[in-house]
């Protein structure tokens, strides 16, 4: 909703800056090499035995759509399987990348090491309702090319997880009912309205 706000502990990128696939990689590398020294030296300090990976898996997010920089995401996702091949690789999208490139983008997903989808934005199982909510600016942009996206990931062999966010009006059975129906699990999110809204209702 309009009164939500991405928290995160990372320090913004400057503006125009636009890293490189090494440049990912090493971000991640030096995060998780910061992580695992933690872990070992709190086991020493209280006397157990740490654990064997920093964290569960490596999300490719944000405040943009990870697919608008496809070459970037892939040439990643190959080197950090390369690198680690057990950790998970998961994405988080829209699922308009096959539309934003007019081709299928699933087989060069999967074929880079991505095991994981989020199609975090299946916001109504209503199209145009959907197209209300979310506004999509590339041409061919709709629900259906949402949840062919999102069923063709499953046929491929990569879970997916789709989410949707409680908009007063929407009905949530029906979009996890759709997400089902595609052999996806669902997550509902909630809802954040704008703060003025927020704060009357309180009133």
């Amino acid at each position: 909703g309009p009164g939500f706000k991405m928290s995160s502990p990372f320090t913004p990128l400057p503006d125009n800056f636009e890293p490189n696939p090494k440049q990912v990689f090493f971000s991640v590398d030096s995060a998780w090499t910061k992580e695992e020294e933690g872990m070992k030296m709190t086991a020493l300090m209280e006397g157990y035995q740490a654990g064997t990976k920093a964290f569960e898996s490596i999300v490719f997010a944000g405040l943009g759509e990870p697919t608008l920089k496809l070459d970037v995401l892939l040439d990643t996702a190959r080197t950090l399987k390369s690198w680690r091949a057990n950790v998970p690789l998961r994405l988080n999208t829209n699922g308009l990348g096959n539309v934003h490139w007019k081709r299928d983008i699933i087989g060069d997903l999967k074929e880079s090491g991505i095991e994981f989808v989020t199609v975090a934005a299946l916001n109504s199982a209503v199209p145009a309702e959907y197209l209300e909510i979310m506004k999509p600016t590339d041409q061919g942009a709709n629900l259906e090319e949402v949840c062919d996206f999102a069923a063709s990931c499953v046929e491929k062999g990569i879970a997916v997880e789709c989410t949707a966010v409680e908009t007063p009006g929407v009905n949530i059975r029906d979009v996890a009912g759709l997400a089902k129906s595609m052999g996806c699990s669902f997550r509902p999110r909630s809802f954040h309205p704008a703060q003025d809204d927020a704060a009357k209702s309180h009133l």
